[in-house]
This record gives C-alpha cells, structure tokens and sequence, in this order.
C-alpha cells in the first residue's frame, strides 16, 4: 500500500525525508504537522520527527501528543546545537615543532592536559 501527504503544503519548512515520515499518517494528524510548519512557523527535521514518530507511532496520533512530541524533540535539539562540543581540534601546523620534539600526539594531549591542570588547580 503506498502512503499519500494529503495535507502537508508545498514548503521550506518540510524537507523531503520529513514528508517521507509524515506520509504514514492520516489526514487529521497530518495537519496537526502542518499547524506546527505553517501556522507556527517552526521548522521540522528529521531528527526532530523521528522522535515524535517514536513518540506517537502512526498511522493516528492525537494532536496535543504531536504538539508535546515536537515541543521535548525541539527543545532536545536546542540543547544539543549550544552543547560543548565532543572533541578539541587544533591546527596541527602550529604544533609540528613540537611534536617532533614530543614524538606523538598522545604526548602533547598529555602535556596539555598537565598545563590545564597546573593552570586551573
């Protein structure tokens, strides 16, 4: 059985992967995703609808269930955008004198973190 978009409108706000998601819903949530795009304004990517699909499962899902689903995905999404990131890069150009005094990378990182140590503590 194919799966149609029957209310979601010709717009910026809904990348083709989201429609893909979107379209294993009926007509009436369907346009609860719409209120969310148009009439709000907000954006939905796919992150953010995979997490209101793993929070309302299709084919129906209650229009205040989507609204909260989106309201915890996008402020999930937010958080993550300001997060620190995982890992520290430096331009390795900069330290090549070093490390071939140091003899390894894992030697500077270690030196590094000595000097944030002493620094800091």
């Amino acid at each position: 059985m194919q799966t149609q978009i029957h209310a979601v409108p010709n717009t910026r706000r809904i990348n083709l992967a989201c429609a893909d998601l979107m379209a294993d819903y009926d007509q009436d949530t369907q346009s609860a995703f719409v209120e969310i795009c148009v009439d709000y304004g907000k954006s939905v990517n796919k992150a953010i609808m995979q997490n209101i699909v793993k929070k309302c499962p299709p084919p129906t899902a209650d229009r205040q269930e989507i609204f909260a689903a989106w309201r915890e995905a996008a402020a999930i999404e937010e958080q993550r955008k300001y997060a620190p990131p995982k890992k520290i890069a430096f331009n390795r150009k900069r330290f090549e004198p070093y490390l071939e005094k140091l003899g390894s990378d894992a030697k500077l990182e270690e030196l590094f973190l000595e000097f944030l140590r002493e620094r800091v503590g």
